[in-house]
C-alpha cells in the first residue's frame, strides 16, 4: 500500500487524471479477457445497430422450440435460412464495450506516461486520444476477424446445446423478436441470434442457457436463474 501511495503522490494532476480513467478500464479489460479464456462468456459488446431493432412478429406459435433439456425434438436446423448468419460482415464495429474499454485503458496509460515528460499538456491529451483511437480500431478489427471465423470454420451449432452464453443485445420476452448472444464454441468466440420463451426480456450482460436450435444462426435460450 505504501508503494501505491508513493506512486500516486509522485504524479502530477494531469497524470492522476489519466490514471483515474486507465486503472478501472484496465481492470475491466483483464476481467473480460480472463472470462473469455475460461469460456465464461465474451464481451457483451453492446453496440446498437439495425439488427437490434428488427421485428419478426410473434414467434411463439410457429417455431419448434426446445425446452427443459429435450434437445433432440427442439433441434430444427434449416440450412437455407441464413438471414442472420452473416450480418457481422456488414461493417466494422468501433463502439463496442470491449473497444471502449481498450480506448480508455490505452489512452489513459499513455497520458500517465507522457504526463511525466516535458510535452505540453495539449500534446499529451492529443497523443493519448490518438493512441486510444488506434486501440479502438484494432479491437474492432480483432472482433471482426474472430467472428468471421464462425463462418469460415467447421463450427457445428448443435454443440451449443446446454452451454452457457452471454446476452449482448437484449432478447425480448415471449419469443417476440430476436436478440443476440455470444459464447465460446469449439474454442472460438462466436455470435448468434437468440429468442426466449421467458416472460421477461433478457438484458445485456446476463447469462443464459442454450436449450434449443431454430436454424444455423438462431438459438433458443433461457435465463440461468431458471436452473
Amino acid at each position: 500500500m505504501n508503494f501505491i501511495t508513493e506512486w500516486w503522490n509522485a504524479m502530477n494532476i494531469l497524470q492522476q487524471s489519466f490514471a483515474v480513467v486507465a486503472i478501472p478500464a484496465t481492470v475491466m479489460l483483464l476481467l473480460q479477457t480472463v472470462m473469455l479464456l475460461f469460456g465464461i462468456g465474451g464481451s457483451h459488446d453492446g453496440e446498437t445497430d439495425g439488427d437490434a431493432a428488427v421485428e419478426h412478429g410473434d414467434f411463439s406459435d410457429n417455431l419448434d422450440i426446445a425446452d427443459d433439456g429435450d434437445f433432440t425434438d427442439g433441434v430444427h436446423i434449416d440450412d437455407g435460412d441464413q438471414s442472420y448468419a452473416n450480418h457481422h460482415d456488414a461493417g466494422l464495429r468501433l463502439f463496442t464495450v470491449r473497444g471502449i474499454v481498450a480506448f480508455f485503458s490505452v489512452g489513459g496509460w499513455l497520458g500517465v506516461v507522457l504526463g511525466e515528460t516535458s510535452l505540453h499538456t495539449a500534446w499529451v491529451i492529443l497523443i493519448s486520444l490518438l493512441g486510444g483511437l488506434i486501440s479502438l480500431i484494432v479491437t474492432a478489427l480483432i472482433l471482426k476477424w474472430s467472428l468471421k471465423l464462425q463462418d469460415e470454420g467447421n463450427i457445428d451449432i448443435r454443440n451449443a446445446l446446454g452451454k452457457t452464453a452471454q446476452v449482448y443485445i437484449p432478447i425480448p420476452a415471449n419469443g417476440k423478436s430476436f436478440g443476440k448472444v455470444t459464447l465460446v464454441l469449439q474454442d472460438r468466440y462466436v455470435e448468434y441470434s437468440a429468442i426466449t420463451q421467458h416472460s421477461e426480456t433478457l438484458k445485456t450482460d446476463s447469462f443464459v442457457k442454450i436449450t434449443g436450435i431454430i436454424n444455423q444462426s438462431t438459438l433458443v435460450v433461457k435465463p440461468i436463474a431458471e436452473e
